[in-house]
């Protein structure tokens, strides 16, 4: 047995080696790009409101229908519904709450019945969802939610139960 145990380790580091060899060819081979989302700043480059008519700010039938999760960064979720019969254009309208803190929305519009969620945690925009980028809880019963236009008008105010 003791002159069988080296040739059985040469074995075993010869397979070890070719089975590695075979891998790294193999994974050359089969390349998959890695893809990332792109970076996104809600507030870069909004240095002044939308050329929008201000009049249509006062039209605008945003409703605040609720916020989720409160107090739970992971959960936590602001939904917002379009109730007219217009597009609403919210490019530069910001979400506020009574701390101070602010969301300013990217180019976005939200048409007729659209409804739409402004989400407390990073993460990366879509047409449905939106992220605040905010790495601790936003919201907790009885605070307030504000909507305003990109004059600095409040048009909306939701308390939370």
């Amino acid at each position: 047995m003791k002159r069988v145990l080296p040739f059985l380790l040469l074995n075993v580091a010869i397979s070890a080696a070719t089975m590695l060899l075979v891998l790294v060819i193999w994974q050359s081979a089969h390349r998959t790009p890695i893809v990332e989302p792109p970076a996104f700043t809600p507030q870069a480059g909004l240095t002044q409101p939308p050329t929008a008519d201000p009049a249509s700010y006062a039209r605008a039938s945003i409703e605040i229908q609720n916020v989720i999760g409160a107090g739970d960064l992971d959960f936590e979720v602001v939904t917002l519904k379009n109730t007219g019969g217009d597009p609403v254009d919210l490019t530069a309208w910001t979400l506020r709450d009574d701390q101070g803190s602010r969301f300013t929305f990217p180019v976005f519009t939200v048409f007729p019945n659209g409804a739409f969620q402004v989400f407390s945690r990073a993460g990366v925009n879509t047409s449905l969802e939106l992220y605040w980028g905010s790495t601790s809880a936003l919201w907790k019963s009885g605070a307030k939610v504000f909507l305003y236009d990109p004059a600095g008008e409040k048009r909306r105010e939701y308390t939370i139960p």
